[in-house]
């Protein structure tokens, strides 16, 4: 089942877009998390776009993006990536159609970057 993400602690602003930060609950030898495909079942593997195996998010990056939900799973279809040595830039990176990331993985794991109060 997919459905936008509707959940009480998730606000979307205004254009549905979100800052988060990719970060790690233990060390690791892991310098990042590639792209995933686009995970809703609708959509056939790799018909959104090709894989930006240059820009994957390293420890640290920020991404911009849309929640999704699917199959009960959180997901950020990013659409800007900022890395972490990069992160004075006033500019941020766009992400290909291509670049989904899921809410946790292994170690990994998307922090918002707004504040809840």
């Amino acid at each position: 089942m997919y459905k936008m993400a509707d959940d009480s602690s998730i606000r979307l602003k205004n254009d549905g877009v979100k800052t988060f930060r990719l970060r790690k609950k233990y060390p690791s030898a892991c310098t990042g998390l590639f792209w995933r495909p686009d995970p809703r079942p609708t959509r056939p593997l790799f018909s959104n776009g090709h894989f930006d195996m240059e820009n994957w998010p390293r420890n640290g990056a920020l991404l911009r993006g849309i929640v999704h939900e699917v199959n009960g799973k959180k997901w950020l279809k990013c659409v800007e990536v900022k890395q972490r040595r990069l992160l004075r830039r006033t500019t941020w990176d766009s992400a290909s159609g291509a670049s989904w990331l899921p809410f946790e993985y292994g170690e990994y794991y998307l922090k918002s970057t707004e504040s809840s109060g």
